[in-house]
């Protein structure tokens, strides 16, 4: 795999932020990364990787997608939160 796709913004923040939690929603990834086509440009990114996956949620007549770390991507997440715990 090539690690030019860490370069990107937001790309490394959004995968630390998803360590420790099951699944998140774009309104909370939002927080780290407020610029809506940045974060969608991420989220896609990170799909197209397999470092993320999306699972459809419905909330009574309302649906809605959250995502979640793949294996790959919870294996990335975890080498990168090492590397920067060792700055």
């Amino acid at each position: 795999m090539n690690l030019l796709f860490l370069e990107r913004k937001g790309t490394i923040k959004i995968l630390l932020y998803f360590l420790g939690k099951e699944m998140l929603r774009f309104k909370d990834l939002k927080k780290i990364i407020p610029r809506e086509a940045t974060l969608s440009n991420r989220i896609n990114e990170l799909e197209e990787l397999k470092m993320i996956e999306a699972v459809p949620i419905k909330d009574g007549r309302r649906k809605f997608f959250a995502y979640r770390l793949t294996e790959k991507g919870e294996r990335t997440a975890k080498k990168l939160k090492e590397i920067n715990s060792g700055f």
